[in-house]
């Protein structure tokens, strides 16, 4: 098969096809790691610019064969400041791919019905290929039960039920992956990051992150994924969602240009709350033992230097505040002096969290519109790469 006929080879371009699916891990070396390293960062940026490149010609082409673009519904609840600000972001990037997007604001006091309405009226709309409510919902509106009210097939969040748990078995075919854990093995692939013989540990058991990216890392092909669930340290983590913190990500520039820490930052880097030292037993040394590290709780700065193996790859899915800039889960400054591969905050996970949510959508337009494509089952890393590329929705996943 050509290379243009190869949508697998299409997405990640063909020198990451042959490093991930000609090379025998026997004969690829893996060097001991040095005591330290410069951490090579992963520009989340540029690696989205490209996948947004790649969906706009998707689109074109939908456009142009189906006569419409793929369309997009949000369900927007409250005036959250950051929720509001990534919306926005959807919404800027939607318009640069070909993709039209329809937005539904409903107020903080609506009731869980409300929100069941318009998720209905917007899966039932022939011209709106996915459905996103925009997380977090107020506390009195369950999460659960509006995710139960999604029809599957346009549930581009992968949040359904019955896609959250095609996703999680082996040897399933599934309609979508969580945007997040979806766009960070995008971008791991990008930097060459090998998760094939890898041990992985997952800090933070999210349905949105942690879990689902657990579960793709196994089917990846690595050697153990131990998570560590949020609720072992949850005096840690208890503001991680607050209003103040919304309101304090936008003042901060969330989305604004990285900017490296400086010299005060380096020299707080190994603060963390005395008072929560207590909660944190068995954690370092849990850390300690991945050869990739996730990192996914809401803490500022938690993963210190002393927490990771020499040469680890390191990736921060946390967006904190503190002290009016932006800050990961991981302690950049030290961190870096440590790990081989990083993902800088902001500028890592993020826009290829955004990237891969518009793959979604562009996905599943095409299914409908177009038809579903076969993808060749390449072992062993083909179950990841099935629903990382363009056509992983399966006709069998909407039965």
């Amino acid at each position: 098969m050509s290379h243009a006929c190869n949508p697998v080879i299409r997405i990640l371009g063909p020198k990451l096809y042959a490093l991930h699916f000609t090379s025998s891990p026997a004969l690829v070396a893996t060097p001991e790691p040095l005591p330290t390293h410069t951490a090579r960062f992963l520009d989340g940026r540029a690696a989205a610019a490209d996948w947004h490149a790649e969906l706009a010609r998707e689109s074109a082409h939908i456009l142009k064969v189906a006569g419409r673009r793929p369309g997009l519904g949000v369900v927007l609840v409250g005036d959250r400041p950051d929720s509001k600000l990534y919306v926005t972001r959807k919404r800027e990037a939607c318009e640069k791919v070909g993709i039209s997007e329809r937005l539904v604001q409903l107020p903080d006091d609506c009731s869980i019905g409300d929100v069941q309405r318009v998720v209905g009226e917007l899966c039932a709309d022939p011209g709106i290929d996915g459905v996103l409510v925009q997380l977090p919902l107020p506390p009195d509106i369950s999460e659960e039960r509006v995710m139960e009210s999604f029809d599957p097939s346009k549930d581009i969040d992968g949040f359904h039920p019955l896609n959250m748990g095609r996703m999680l078995m082996r040897g399933r075919s599934t309609g979508f992956v969580p945007a997040t854990a979806l766009g960070t093995l995008r971008l791991l692939a990008a930097g060459g990051v090998e998760l094939r013989g890898a041990s992985v540990v997952v800090v933070g058991d999210s349905n949105t992150v942690g879990t689902p990216l657990a579960a793709l890392m196994r089917d990846a092909g690595a050697a153990s994924v131990t998570v560590v669930h949020r609720t072992s340290y949850s005096a840690l983590f208890a503001d991680a969602l607050s209003p103040r913190l919304a309101a304090a990500r936008v003042a901060a520039a969330a989305c604004a240009p990285r900017v490296p820490p400086g010299p005060s930052q380096a020299a707080r880097a190994a603060d963390v709350r005395e008072e929560a030292l207590e909660h944190l037993a068995g954690l370092p040394g849990i850390t300690r033992t991945a050869d990739v590290l996730v990192v996914a709780v809401g803490y500022p700065r938690l993963v210190r230097a002393s927490w990771v193996k020499p040469g680890a790859a390191v990736v921060d899915v946390g967006i904190n505040v503190e002290g009016g800039r932006v800050v990961g889960d991981v302690d950049e400054a030290g961190v870096a002096g440590v790990a081989g591969v990083m993902t800088p905050v902001p500028g890592g996970v993020g826009p290829m969290t955004i990237a891969a949510t518009l793959h979604n959508v562009v996905a599943s337009a095409r299914d409908r519109l177009l038809g579903p494509r076969e993808v060749p089952q390449v072992e062993p890393l083909g179950g990841l790469l099935r629903r990382g590329d363009l056509h992983y929705a399966f006709p069998d996943s909407r039965t």
